[in-house]
């Protein structure tokens, strides 16, 4: 008994706390999941969207995008040659659209902290 005592004594000492085998595999289960599902996210193929679409994403006409389009400010993509139509990414427009963002009243008075 007292033999017992001691090695549990020893092994707290070593390992100034105790955690349950099931405790350990879950939070390695969730780590492995998120990295997981990170990873599937980053990997997959972002499909292009015509004009049209890139248009209604921004609430403006085509003739409007394609003005941006040409003066640099949205990136759109052809194939090769002159007469393809133009193709975007979605996560392209999202940059362009968070770039754009509106400061307000409180973020203005904070830069001059």
């Amino acid at each position: 008994m007292l033999n017992q005592k001691n090695k549990t004594m020893e092994t707290q000492s070593k390992y100034p706390f105790i955690v349950e085998e099931q405790t350990i595999k879950n939070i390695i289960h969730a780590a492995v999941h998120n990295s997981v599902k990170d990873l599937i996210k980053k990997s997959k193929i972002e499909k292009p969207v015509q004009l049209k679409e890139a248009a209604a994403f921004f609430g403006m006409s085509t003739l409007s995008l394609m003005k941006k389009v040409h003066s640099g400010e949205i990136k759109a993509h052809r194939y090769k040659g002159k007469r393809s139509p133009y193709y975007f990414y979605l996560s392209h427009m999202e940059e362009v659209l968070k770039e754009g963002t509106v400061k307000t009243i409180n973020d203005v008075l904070n830069d001059f902290e």
